[in-house]
């Protein structure tokens, strides 16, 4: 038999290999627990919804193997979802693999240590010496229940069809087997053995079920490998419901996964007969009726034991089997010394008046009574606290020797003294009560209290959890004893890792902590959602006919801006956004695990959620245009820029009333929108799925539209109608009222998305002339043909210009689609110029001094040897400005000489011939700026 303490020891192999094996099956449960919150959307969705359904299979996978590889080698779509799916999902596909293979090595390293102790390996070890050990057994029987939890886990968490795509995307793991003498000898042990000694803190029959639940759900699970016994073991199963099951039908596994027995057992004939038994209608009646009483008896008595008249020390420890003393027991000592004080101050004052130097009228000096007084006071002096035993023992005798005291002298027959000395009595017994707190009481407390088993029903009493902090935010305070008793179900998985000193404990207490943190922030978060719907009945009011006060107002006026019962409506929607978030901030810095809770911060993180839902809900309903009309952006962008000026005043007048920064958070997290929704749309630009983007609708106006239907004339920065020359945009206009609605970010925001649009334009003009041009043998045959003019001999230069103007007449129709690319690289380079401008202009009124800087560094010494940017004002030349400043430059002087040698033969053959060529006007009046510049 091994002594108790031993088996855990450092020098005891058999003792950590199975320590460090429990605590290693706990990782994995956590690690387990974390992967099925995060589950990618592509192995869960319907085929319909997922493009990559063609190259995700189930287990059908194995038998097609071959001819799967080949099809997706064979299409060169097929190839480019599997190299895509592999890019994103590569690193998650192996973190599940490495998870689900974590399991079958738990398994493997089970099923070695039974094999090993069976054959003796531990050489002073065995199963029965083990079973002897308090931790021994626990760590037996849970080493074993720890395999149950894992693989149900994962049949309720990972549905079939994702855990199979999941493994095949990968491979699947192969089963291991355990030796059916360690699963039954666990069984038996869990059967006869309280392995986790609850009884001795539930001592009464009624409450055995209770004390034995956590062992009976290790039991349930283990079980599991034994089907058999679940079968046609019917003894063992009457034995094991009349012990574990008798009143206790619903049973939690693990942190609140709860499962019904008669469910459960259904299959299972045994089981189902032995559970059938004992749960019949009328028991089931019986036990819902006593628990129902009890439930009204316990809130009664909790409704009159928490006011604070009644909530003190001395009750709590009179009371002590009922109520939380971990307060009390940590200032233990300092308040048995405060006490010791009181007393002998008390005593003091008692031999104060029978000494005669504090006279009552009812009472004659005494010098007896007085000696004896002082004898006492001197002997509860000199009682120290070193040891608590003796203490408390002297202390008790103290309060026998005053009883004495009292009966000899007959100071009962005194009212005045009477009291007195029953006050004394009375603390002198606090004392008792206090040295005799010991930490068993409060493990026995933390065991009866443990609400593990609450971690998922709480959910169900969210929304009740809700509605009293909306009614009442001060209901926040008593909340917290809820979180605070919830986080206490975190120290059952974490105890064995800490034992072990696994370097994951920080992990898993982070992971179980923030679990937790996201159930408190789920229920506190009606605070900020209730202050946004306040702040929306302010902006209603503030729409509807409120009148600003301006800075001058004339005397006889002054009643029309009063308006009492707007400004009363307002006030109070203030004042409750105030109440609110006075009632979060009561709430105190709380640890939960292992994660600390700043109300403050949890306030502001709320709000800010809040915020970013309401800004992008705002954007994107705002932002969804006609795809036809392009006569709907500003109507559009006023109203959004209305809207939007309205939250933003609205929140920065609330955010005083909160002890927030408004305009810090206002601006941080509409930043935060406009960037994630434009890394969304230029997600979604590279084919990758996207729920939504208010990006898209602006951006795709302005650079589609535009320069498809629309002629844009830089003198006047105005976009017309191609063929009824009407005006459809002007970019002054469009482009301020866009910085208004979205704000500075706003603006940068969609000139990074406009960049990438034309890094997306360079690689399409790449591929066209790879193509079109070097790809076409024709064409490349014709352009080499074609002789450089300053080898016609003058006599053969009017055939030469013909044939010239012919050949580029075959050759221009292979360019039509590089010259709309060019055309729409240079109309999203004018766009961004007239944002990089409306930036300059906000710049310059906002941030003067920033913008001064700034204009210095760019004028100074390094940057004065770079000529000018030569901008034309059609799209098209500075599409090709654009395209040029990507090329090397013996590419840029060929594609020069190639120019100067087409407009000089047009413009000969115009002249000679009267031979014009017919070409897009845009083509004309790129030549036009090329004679300029030759000029």
């Amino acid at each position: 038999m091994t002594e108790a303490g031993v088996f855990l020891s450092d020098d005891n192999l058999c003792g950590q290999t199975l320590l460090q094996l429990v605590s290693r099956g706990n990782v994995i449960l956590a690690e387990i627990l974390h992967l099925s919150q995060s589950v990618p959307f592509v192995f869960t969705s319907v085929n319909g919804l997922n493009k990559f359904a063609e190259i995700i299979k189930d287990f059908t996978y194995f038998q097609i193997q071959e001819e799967f590889e080949r099809e997706v080698e064979a299409s060169e779509k097929l190839r480019e979802l599997d190299v895509e799916f592999r890019e994103l999902y590569a690193t998650q596909l192996t973190r599940y693999f490495n998870a689900f293979l974590a399991v079958h090595q738990y398994i493997s390293d089970l099923s070695r240590f039974a094999d090993e102790v069976e054959e003796g390996f531990y050489v002073h070890d065995t199963m029965e010496s083990i079973s002897q050990d308090p931790d021994g057994k626990q760590l037996l029987a849970e080493s074993l229940y720890l395999l149950g939890i894992m693989l149900i886990i994962v049949d309720l968490k990972f549905s079939g069809v994702v855990r199979e795509r999941l493994l095949v995307s990968y491979h699947r793991y192969r089963r291991v087997n355990l030796k059916d003498n360690y699963i039954n000898f666990v069984i038996g042990m869990l059967r006869s053995d309280d392995i986790y000694q609850q009884l001795l803190t539930f001592p009464l029959p009624e409450h055995r079920s209770t004390a034995l639940a956590d062992q009976g759900a290790i039991l349930f699970v283990c079980l599991f490998f034994t089907p058999e016994t679940l079968h046609s073991n019917a003894p063992v199963m009457r034995e094991i419901v009349d012990k574990y099951f008798y009143d206790n039908w619903t049973i939690t596994i693990h942190l609140g996964m709860t499962v019904n027995l008669f469910e459960a057992w259904e299959p299972y004939k045994a089981a189902y007969s032995a559970l059938n038994i004992t749960l019949q209608p009328a028991m089931a009646k019986l036990k819902a009726q006593n628990f129902h009483s009890e439930i009204q008896e316990l809130n009664k008595e909790i409704q009159r034991d928490v006011s604070e008249d009644v909530l003190k020390d001395d009750f709590v420890l009179i009371n002590m089997n009922k109520l939380k003393l971990k307060g009390i027991y940590s200032s233990k000592m300092p308040e048995a010394q405060r006490l010791q004080g009181e007393v002998a101050a008390k005593l003091g004052e008692l031999i104060e008046v029978f000494s005669g130097s504090r006279p009552l009228l009812t009472v004659q000096k005494n010098d007896r009574i007085c000696e004896d007084l002082v004898k006492l006071k001197s002997q509860l002096q000199e009682v120290c606290f070193d040891n608590l035993a003796i203490a408390g023992y002297k202390v008790l005798t103290l309060v026998k020797n005053l009883d004495e005291l009292q009966e000899l002298h007959g100071l009962d027959a005194q009212e005045i003294v009477r009291d007195f000395l029953s006050g004394v009595r009375s603390l002198m017994h606090m004392m008792v009560r206090v040295i005799k707190l010991n930490e068993d009481a409060l493990i026995k407390l933390q065991l009866i209290t443990d609400m593990s088993y609450a971690w998922e029903i709480i959910y169900g009493f969210t929304e009740r959890m809700q509605r009293f902090v909306q009614k009442d935010p001060t209901m926040c305070v008593k909340l917290r004893a809820v979180f605070l008793k919830l986080s206490s179900g975190i120290s059952s998985p974490l105890l064995r890792i800490q034992q072990a000193k696994s370097k994951d404990f920080g992990w898993v207490s982070h992971f179980y902590s923030k679990h937790l943190l996201g159930f408190v922030r789920h229920v506190l978060q009606i605070i900020p959602q209730t202050v946004f719907s306040l702040m929306e009945q302010i902006i209603k009011l503030q729409a509807t006919g409120f009148k600003e006060v301006p800075t001058h107002v004339p005397k006889d006026h002054l009643r029309d801006y009063a308006q009492d019962e707007e400004r009363f409506k307002i006030a109070k929607f203030t004042n409750s956004v105030s109440v609110l978030a006075e009632g979060m901030l009561m709430l105190k810095t709380t640890v939960l695990g292992v994660i600390e809770i700043d109300p403050k911060q949890l306030l502001e993180d709320g709000i800010r959620q809040e915020l970013v839902n309401v800004l992008a809900s705002q954007l994107h309903t705002s932002l969804i245009f006609s795809p036809r009309s392009k006569l709907d952006l500003l109507p559009k962008l006023q109203k959004l820029t209305s809207i939007i000026e309205a939250y933003r005043r609205s929140f920065h007048y609330i955010s005083d009333y909160i002890g927030l920064c408004g305009l810090k958070i206002w601006q941080e997290e509409l930043k935060r929108v406009v960037f994630f929704n434009v890394e969304q749309e230029c997600n979604h630009l590279l084919g990758q799925e996207v729920r939504f983007a208010f990006v898209s609708g602006c951006p795709r106006v302005l650079s589609n539209v535009y320069v498809v239907s629309t002629c844009y004339c830089h003198e006047l920065g105005i976009w017309f109608d191609s063929k009824s020359q009407k005006e459809v945009l002007t970019a002054k206009q469009a482009f301020e009222v866009l910085l208004t609605a979205l704000g500075n970010v706003g603006v940068w925001g969609l000139d990074r998305y406009y960049s990438f649009l034309i890094l997306l334009n360079f690689k399409e003009f790449s591929q066209m002339i790879v193509t079109s041009v070097v790809g076409n043998q024709q064409l490349t045959d014709l352009l080499n043909n074609i002789t450089p003019i300053q080898s016609v001999p003058p006599t053969a230069f009017d055939h030469f210009c013909k044939n010239y103007l012919t050949a580029f007449g075959k050759a221009s129709r292979h360019f039509f689609g590089i010259y709309e690319t060019i055309s729409k690289i240079g109309n999203l380079q004018v766009i961004r110029i007239h944002l990089m401008r409306v930036l300059n202009k906000s710049c310059k009124i906002n941030s003067r001094l920033y913008e001064d800087m700034l204009r210095t560094l760019n004028n100074l010494d390094y940057g004065k040897g770079r000529k000018p940017d030569a901008i034309d004002s059609m799209p098209f030349a500075i599409g090709i400005m654009s395209i040029l400043k990507q090329c090397e430059d013996r590419l840029v002087a060929a594609f020069w000489d190639y120019s100067l040698q087409f407009i000089k033969l047009y413009l000969i053959a115009e002249s000679r011939f009267g031979f014009y060529l017919q070409c897009d006007t845009k083509l004309n009046g790129f030549e036009a700026w090329v004679s300029m510049m030759l000029i």
